[in-house]
């Protein structure tokens, strides 16, 4: 998911009809929503290859040989944006489900109303 994920955000990243700002929101969203779901779905672990994989490709397409041949931007700061924004994209989307689940059950009181202790289903220790 994440090499699939990381090969479709470098492609999006370039923009739509030459606007690069909105390929670089496009494909961070794109990049953030596959860290979302798989951390909704309690798979931190996967969220985490998902990352690195996702981040090892956005390396690899533009900076091994030959790939940095063949995938350029027209301009080149979009592409030295995207490096650094990618990956972030897949972290910040990752950690945001877990700080807010830490922000609902601060709200409720501290009880968390799938009968889990709030440290075991957010990932955080009190």
């Amino acid at each position: 998911m994440g090499v699939c994920t990381g090969l479709v955000a470098c492609l999006v990243h370039a923009g739509p009809v030459g606007i690069a700002a909105l390929g670089i929101l496009l494909a961070f969203t794109l990049m953030a929503a596959g860290a979302w779901y798989l951390m909704e779905a309690r798979h931190s672990l996967a969220w985490l290859g998902y990352v690195l994989g996702s981040s090892a490709l956005i390396v690899a397409v533009f900076y091994l040989h030959p790939t940095n041949d063949i995938l350029v931007a027209a301009e080149g700061w979009p592409t030295s944006v995207w490096i650094v924004v990618g990956p972030l994209g897949g972290i910040l989307g990752g950690c945001l489900p877990r700080v807010l689940d830490r922000v609902k059950i601060r709200r409720r009181g501290g009880v968390d109303l799938q009968g889990d202790s709030p440290s075991s289903s957010v990932g955080f220790a009190r």
